[in-house]
C-alpha cells in the first residue's frame, strides 16, 4: 500500500493494490485503516497482514527470495563463475552488508552471501577490513560447526579447506581400520565443507562454506561466524528462514482447493443455477489431497461484502484425491448461516464473496507433511444472491370423516416445498373450522369450496392489509382418508386448478390445490407438483406447466422439455436439500442426478415401492424447472399469477355441468372490489359446450362465459381435473343489474337447450338469528347458530351460508351453502375478538339476504413459537469459537398486527450470569478493556453497557426477515457473534437461550434452548488463548484523533470512501442498504455516511 501525506489539506493519498485512483483519506481514518488492515484479511483487494509464522518450525523472518539458489558453489575460497555459464557462482544468492564486532564494541565491515540449494545451504564471506591474516574461521550452522584452520607460515596468500572425514573421504570405515577397503572407491559430496583464502596485498578475506542436507526438520538456520585474529575474536550472528525449503524428514504433497460450488436445490458444475436470497444454501469446497490418499485439513470459509471479510466458519475435513461432485463427502460442506444469505429490503442482486482457505493440522503437535504449493491453498468465489417474490401460501388442514393431517405431516409438506422452490415460503394457516367437515366430497368439491373460501380471504387481505394476499391455497387432505377423483373414483395424491385446465372455469383459477399428506404423496412432492400446474403455462409459447411423459402414462404435454432433453425424465444434475439432519455430512442430502423429475409420473422406487435413490424422496426439481419458476418469481404480480385481477363489481355463480346436457346453477351473489377479473367472453362458437349468460330486465345479454367440458381421460390418472359432474365457481362482470341467469347447453350441431335458470322474481328474505351468549369463556365450548326466515311463497331451493367476523366488517365463510337452518360447531382457531359475530347469507335465486347475530366476546389465543437453529447446534453441542444462529417464528392465530417491540431474548451461562440480553453486564464479559464505561456504547463491536432494560432487552436482533408484515408469521433471527458479544467470550460450558414474545392482546409465548459449548478435538489451551487474542484485536480502541468507531463501522466508512473515489462500485446498493448488510445500527448510519463523503473527510482532525 502506497501513501503520501498532504500537510496543506490534512489528507492522505492512499493507493491500494489494483486501484486505478488514489483514495483520499483523512489522517485519523488512515490511522484507523492501518489498524484494520493489521487484523483483517481482505482477499482480492487489500492485503491484510498475517500473524502466522512462515516456514517450518521457524521463528525468524522469511529470508528474501533472492536466496533461492540454483547451484552449489565450488568451495575453494575463490569467488568464481559457474561452469558453462558466464554467471558468477554466487549470482544466485542473497547478498547483504554486515558488521563483525568484538568484545570492545569495535566493528569491521564485511559482505555476506547466502543461498539454499535443495536441502543444502551455502555461504560466502568477503572482507578487506582485516589487515592481519586470521588464525581460524569458525562457522556455526545450527548444530554443525565448520572450522577453517590456518597452519604453517603464510606467504603471499594461503588457502585452507576442511570437511568432515566421513564425507570428504571415500566409502570406507573410519571406525574400524581393520575392515578392508572395497576394491573400488565411490566418492560422495562432503556433508560439510569450508575453504578460506587471504590475500596479503589487498587484505581480502574470502570464506566459502556449504552444509549439505542441512534442512532436516526446519527451514530456519541460526548462523554464527567467529574470526580469530591475533588472539582476539570477532563475531557475527543472524538467523535465516528459507521458507521455500521442504525439510528432509517430512513427506511432501500438494494439497489444493480445486473449486467452490454453491447450491440451494439443484446446481451445475459451473454454478450456472441462479441463487435466491434468504434460502438454505450449501457451499461445497473441493479439496484435493495431492499424493496422499486421504488427508485431514482445516477448512475456513469466510463471508465477504465488497472488500471486507467479516465472518467465518471452519471445520476439519478429510480431503481425498481427485474429489468428485457425485461423492458428497469428497467436499468440505458448509451450510451457510442464515444471516450470510438473508438481507431484507434489498431489491437487486447481491454479490457475496466466499473466501475459502485450507490449513494443515497437526493434532499431536507434529508436522505430518509439507505442502509443495501453498499458492493453491485458497480460493475466492463470488456468489450472486437474487431477490424473488416470497410465495404466500395459505393452507387448511381438511377434516374428513373426523381425520386431520398431523403437524409433522404438514411440516413435511412445506419443508420439502421450501427445499425445491426458488422462493421463500410464507405460510398462513387457515383454521379447519372455516371448511366443512367433509365426508363425501371428491376432489372437485373440495376445490370449488376452497376457491370460494379463498375469495373471501382475498377480499379481507385487500380491505385490511393485515394479511398477505394469497399466492396459493393448499388444501391438505388427511393421509388415511381416500381422496377421490371427481369422475372416475380413482384414488388421487393431488389435484390442481390451472387456468389452462378446468380451473379456467373457477372464479379463482390457478390458486387452489389439494394434496394428500401421506408419505408416498409427500415423497413425490405432490403439493409442489400441483402448484407447478397452477403457476406454469401450457400452450402457446411455453408449456412448463404440463407433464413430462409419456413414461408411466403421463401426458407428454410439456413439449419444451422434450425438445431440450428428449426422453430423459431425470433431474440430470446434482440436487441438494437441508431436509435431513446433519446435512453437511449426511449423504442423503445429495440428490442423485438420476432422480425422477417433479412433473413426471414416474418415481425413483424399487420393486417393493420404496425409494431407491434417496431414503425419502422419489422426485426432485430440475435445473429446467428451477429456471422457469425463478423467472416467474422474479417478475411476480402479487395476487395475479395468471394476469387476472379487477376491482369492478362481479357476480359469483356456483354451478356444475355433466354429461348428456346436464347441469345445475347452485347459487349466486355479487361482490364489490373482489380483486378478481371476471372471465372473458370468447369466440368458441363451435363444438359441444355450455354457456352461462346474464340478462338485463329488458332481456339484453350482459355477459356470457363459455364452458367446454374436457374429455374424461385428461389427467384422469393423477390430477382429477375433469369429471362427469364438474363443479365450478364462475365470476362474471356485472356492469348493470342482472335480472336473469341462464345455463345453456349447445350441441355439436348448434342446438341450444336451457338447462337451468335463475330469475329476479325471488323475494328478499327477512332472516332472524337466535340470540347468542354475550361472552364465550372457552373455545372448546360448542355453539349452535340457529336462524329462521319470515313466511314467503316464492322460495325455491334457498341456500344458507354461515359467515364469521371478528371486526372491520370482514366476513369469512365457515360452512358450505346448505338448506339447513342451524349449525353446531366449536370455535377452534377462529380469530378472537371482543366484537365477534355470525352472519347468515341466504341465497334465494337471484336475491341475496343477510341476517346478523348479536356481537359477543371470544377469547384471544396465545401466540405460538417455533425455534430453529443452525446446523452445528442440531446435537445441542458446538465447538468453542464457532458461529451459530437461531430463528424464531411467532404465530398469532388471531391474525393480529405484529408486536415485535415486545420480543425479548437473553443468553445465560451455567453460573446463571446473563452474558447477552437483559441484565447483561460488562463485568460478565471477558473482553472489557475496549468497552466504554457508563452509557451505551456506540461502537459496532463494543459491549452492551447501559443497554435498555425492561421492554427492550433483546440485544442484537436481526429480524423480521421475509415475513415482515405477515400476520401470524413473524420471524426474528439472532446470530452469534454479534455487535454485543464475541464467540471467544462464550467459554466452554452450558448455556441457555431464553426467548419471550407478547402479542397485542397480552398473550405470551416463551422458548428455551439449552446447549453446550465444548472444547473441540483439536483445540488446545494455546488455540483458545490465540482465538481470544484475535477477537481482542478485532476491537478498535479509540485513540487520539481516531474516530470512536467499531470494526464494522470503520470498514463501512472505508468502503463508502472507496465508492466516492470511483474505485469501487456498489451497483444497486444504496449507502443505507450497505449499512444493513454490514449490520450498522441506524442510529449511527447517518453520521457514518457523512463521514464517508469526501467533503467531510478533513473535518475529523482537530489540529
Amino acid at each position: 500500500m502506497h501513501h503520501e501525506f498532504d500537510r496543506n489539506d490534512n489528507l492522505i493519498y492512499v493507493k491500494l493494490p489494483n486501484m486505478e485512483k488514489s483514495l483520499f483519506l483523512s489522517k485519523p481514518i488512515f490511522i484507523s485503516l492501518i489498524m484494520v488492515l493489521s487484523t483483517t484479511l481482505v482477499p482480492g483487494c487489500l492485503d491484510g497482514s498475517s500473524d502466522e509464522e512462515t516456514g517450518v518450525n521457524a521463528t525468524a523472518p522469511a529470508t528474501p527470495k533472492e536466496a533461492m539458489g540454483l547451484w552449489l558453489p565450488v568451495v575453494d575460497g575463490y569467488i568464481g563463475y559457474k561452469m558453462v555459464t558466464l554467471a558468477g557462482e554466487w549470482s544466485d544468492s542473497y547478498e547483504q552488508d554486515i558488521e563483525f564486532s568484538d568484545d570492545k564494541g569495535n566493528a569491521k565491515s564485511a559482505k555476506l552471501m547466502v543461498k539454499s540449494v535443495d536441502h543444502s545451504m551455502s555461504l560466502a564471506l568477503t572482507s578487506v577490513d582485516f589487515d592481519v591474516s586470521p588464525a581460524n574461521i569458525i562457522v556455526h550452522l545450527n548444530e554443525r560447526t565448520l572450522v577453517s584452520q590456518v597452519e604453517g607460515n603464510p606467504a603471499l596468500s594461503y588457502s585452507s579447506m576442511d570437511c568432515e572425514k566421513m564425507d570428504c573421504g571415500l566409502l570406507t570405515s573410519e571406525l574400524d581400520k581393520s575392515t578392508p577397503s572395497p576394491t573400488h572407491m565411490i566418492p560422495i559430496s562432503p556433508l560439510n565443507s569450508i575453504a578460506t583464502t587471504y590475500t596479503f596485498s589487498s587484505n581480502e578475506l574470502i570464506t566459502e562454506a556449504t552444509a549439505m542436507d542441512l534442512f532436516v526438520n526446519s527451514t530456519q538456520v541460526d548462523l554464527r561466524i567467529e574470526i580469530k585474529v591475533d588472539g582476539e575474536g570477532w563475531f557475527y550472528e543472524e538467523s535465516f528462514n528459507f521458507e521455500w525449503v521442504f525439510p528432509l524428514i517430512y513427506p511432501l504433497t500438494d494439497v489444493s482447493i480445486e473449486g467452490i460450488e454453491v447450491t440451494q436445490a439443484i446446481q451445475t458444475e459451473n454454478n450456472d443455477v441462479r441463487l435466491v436470497e434468504g434460502k438454505d444454501t450449501l457451499v461445497r469446497v473441493y479439496i484435493d489431497s495431492g499424493f496422499y490418499t486421504t488427508l485431514d485439513v482445516k477448512v475456513t470459509l469466510m463471508y465477504c461484502i465488497l472488500i471486507f471479510c467479516t465472518k467465518s466458519i471452519e471445520k476439519i475435513h478429510t480431503a481425498v484425491q481427485n474429489p468428485q461432485r457425485e461423492n458428497y463427502l469428497d467436499s468440505a460442506n458448509f451450510q451457510l448461516p442464515a444471516d450470510w444469505v438473508t438481507h431484507p429490503g434489498l431489491e437487486g442482486p447481491l454479490p457475496i464473496g466466499l473466501f475459502a482457505k485450507i490449513e494443515h493440522i497437526s493434532p499431536d503437535g507434529e508436522i505430518a507433511y509439507l505442502d509443495t504449493n501453498p499458492d493453491n491453498d485458497d480460493m475466492f468465489h463470488v456468489a450472486w444472491f437474487n431477490v424473488t417474490h416470497d410465495l404466500n401460501i395459505y393452507y387448511i388442514p381438511l377434516t374428513v370423516n373426523g381425520s386431520i393431517s398431523s403437524s409433522s405431516q404438514i411440516d413435511d409438506v412445506f419443508s420439502t416445498m421450501d427445499s425445491i422452490f426458488p422462493s421463500d415460503i410464507n405460510l398462513v394457516e387457515v383454521s379447519t373450522m372455516l371448511f366443512p367437515n367433509a365426508s363425501d366430497y371428491d376432489s372437485g368439491d373440495f376445490k370449488v369450496q376452497g376457491a370460494e373460501l379463498l375469495l373471501y380471504i382475498m377480499i379481507f387481505s385487500g380491505f385490511s392489509g393485515l394479511v398477505p394476499f394469497p399466492d396459493q391455497f393448499v388444501l391438505l387432505h388427511p393421509a388415511n382418508e381416500r381422496l377421490t377423483s371427481e369422475f372416475s373414483g380413482n384414488s388421487l395424491c393431488g389435484s390442481s386448478t390451472p387456468e389452462w385446465g378446468s380451473g379456467g372455469d373457477l372464479a379463482i383459477s390457478s390458486f387452489v390445490t389439494i394434496s394428500k399428506t401421506s408419505d408416498e404423496c409427500i415423497q413425490k412432492l405432490t403439493p409442489s407438483h400441483e402448484i407447478n400446474h397452477n403457476l406454469g403455462p401450457l400452450g402457446d409459447t411455453e408449456n412448463w406447466g404440463g407433464h413430462i411423459g409419456p413414461e408411466c402414462n403421463a401426458d407428454n404435454d410439456d413439449t419444451d422439455w422434450f425438445a431440450l432433453h428428449g426422453s430423459d425424465r431425470t433431474i440430470e444434475d446434482l440436487g441438494w436439500t437441508s431436509w435431513f439432519e446433519n446435512t453437511e455430512t449426511n449423504n442423503s442430502s445429495l440428490i442423485d442426478p438420476d432422480m425422477r423429475e417433479l412433473q413426471g409420473y414416474c418415481r425413483s422406487i424399487d420393486s417393493f415401492g420404496n425409494p431407491s435413490l434417496n431414503p425419502f424422496f422419489t422426485k426432485w426439481i430440475s435445473f429446467y424447472r428451477w429456471d422457469h419458476l425463478y423467472d416467474l418469481f422474479s417478475d411476480w404480480e402479487v395476487g395475479n399469477p395468471t394476469g387476472r385481477s379487477s376491482e369492478d363489481t362481479s357476480r359469483v355463480v356456483s354451478l356444475s355441468v355433466g354429461d348428456n346436457a346436464s347441469g345445475e346453477i347452485h347459487y349466486t351473489y355479487t361482490l364489490e372490489n373482489s380483486a378478481l377479473k371476471p372471465v372473458q367472453s370468447d369466440d368458441r362458437n363451435s363444438g359441444e359446450r355450455y354457456e352461462l349468460r346474464t340478462f338485463s330486465s329488458d332481456s339484453r345479454l350482459i355477459e356470457s362465459a363459455k364452458i367446454v367440458k374436457q374429455p374424461h381421460h385428461v389427467h384422469s390418472k393423477h390430477d382429477g381435473l375433469e369429471g362427469e359432474n364438474q363443479s365450478m365457481l364462475i365470476v362474471l362482470s356485472e356492469t348493470e343489474p342482472v335480472d336473469e341467469i341462464h345455463l345453456v347447453h349447445i350441441s355439436e350441431t348448434g342446438i341450444e337447450s336451457l338447462i337451468d335458470a335463475f330469475y329476479n322474481n325471488s323475494e328478499e328474505l327477512v332472516i332472524s338469528v337466535d340470540e347468542l351468549p354475550n361472552r364465550f369463556e372457552s373455545r372448546d365450548q360448542e355453539v349452535t347458530i340457529s336462524w329462521s326466515i319470515g313466511t314467503t311463497t316464492n322460495r325455491p331451493n334457498v341456500l344458507y351460508q354461515l359467515e364469521y367476523s371478528w371486526g372491520n366488517d370482514i366476513w369469512l365463510p365457515v360452512d358450505i351453502p346448505t338448506e339447513r337452518t342451524s349449525v353446531t360447531m366449536e370455535f377452534g382457531k377462529l380469530p378472537g375478538s371482543n366484537e365477534a359475530a355470525f352472519r347468515i347469507k341466504a341465497m334465494n335465486g337471484m336475491a341475496t339476504s343477510y341476517g346478523t347475530s348479536n356481537s359477543f366476546s371470544l377469547p384471544f389465543q396465545n401466540p405460538t413459537s417455533e425455534l430453529t437453529f443452525s446446523e452445528n447446534l442440531h446435537d445441542g453441542k458446538l465447538n468453542y469459537g464457532e458461529a451459530f444462529d437461531f430463528e424464531i417464528k411467532f404465530t398469532d392465530p388471531d391474525w393480529a398486527a405484529p408486536n415485535l417491540d415486545s420480543f425479548k431474548a437473553r443468553l445465560v451461562n451455567e453460573q446463571g450470569n446473563v452474558v447477552w440480553g437483559e441484565g447483561a453486564q460488562v463485568t460478565n464479559r471477558l473482553i472489557t478493556n475496549l468497552i466504554h464505561s457508563g452509557g451505551s456504547s456506540s461502537t459496532g463491536s463494543a459491549g452492551i453497557a447501559g443497554q435498555e432494560k425492561g421492554d427492550n432487552w433483546q440485544g442484537d436482533v436481526h429480524g423480521q426477515t421475509h415475513n415482515a408484515g405477515i400476520i401470524g408469521h413473524n420471524e426474528v433471527g439472532i446470530s452469534f457473534p454479534n455487535n454485543q458479544i464475541l464467540n471467544a467470550e462464550l467459554l466452554p460450558g452450558n448455556y441457555k437461550l431464553e426467548v419471550e414474545y407478547t402479542d397485542e392482546h397480552g398473550g405470551m409465548v416463551t422458548e428455551k434452548f439449552e446447549f453446550l459449548i465444548e472444547v473441540g478435538p483439536t483445540q488446545t489451551v494455546e488455540y483458545r488463548e490465540r482465538l481470544l487474542e484475535n477477537y481482542r484485536k478485532d476491537l478498535l480502541q479509540p485513540g487520539d484523533n481516531v474516530p470512536d468507531m467499531g470494526m464494522n463501522e470503520l470498514q463501512y466508512v472505508i468502503t463508502l470512501q472507496m465508492v466516492n473515489s470511483g474505485d469501487l462500485t456498489m451497483k444497486n446498493l444504496t449507502p443505507a442498504q450497505l449499512g444493513d448488510l454490514m449490520q450498522i445500527p441506524e442510529s449511527r448510519r447517518d453520521d457514518l455516511i457523512k463521514l464517508g463523503e469526501s467533503d467531510n473527510m478533513d473535518r475529523l482532525d482537530n489540529d
